[in-house]
């Protein structure tokens, strides 16, 4: 297993799609090379948007079963964002892959934006 230390790779925060697009690369780089990764959050601030669009590439590129397999996260237990990671997984997941799904969360999305 390598560990991915998001505070050497991105700094103090991991908040953005930019951030998320740059571990993405560095776990592809690992599984390329047939190890599994451990995400270390340690010393980063992590925001969700960070998590879910990094999942979005992820299950982009690798099935459900794989990501869960593949990838962990250093402290899950300890994070209480984290603790939520399989829920966020299943999720993100039928948002990429049941466009009924996809429609009502776009259009709670849309109605809360809207909200003045």
């Amino acid at each position: 297993m390598y560990t991915i230390h998001l505070s050497e790779v991105l700094g103090n925060y991991a908040i953005t799609d930019v951030h998320a697009s740059k571990v993405y690369d560095e776990i592809c780089k690992v599984i390329a090379r047939g190890d599994t990764v451990e995400i270390d959050i340690d010393d980063c601030v992590v925001i969700p948007v960070f998590i879910n669009f990094l999942l979005f590439l992820l299950l982009k590129e690798y099935t459900i079963d794989q990501v869960r397999s593949m990838i962990s996260w250093k402290n899950e237990n300890d994070d209480p964002i984290l603790n939520m990671m399989d829920e966020l997984i299943v999720r993100a997941n039928r948002y990429l892959t049941d466009p009924e799904y996809r429609i009502s969360m776009d259009s709670a999305f849309d109605s809360v934006m809207d909200d003045d």
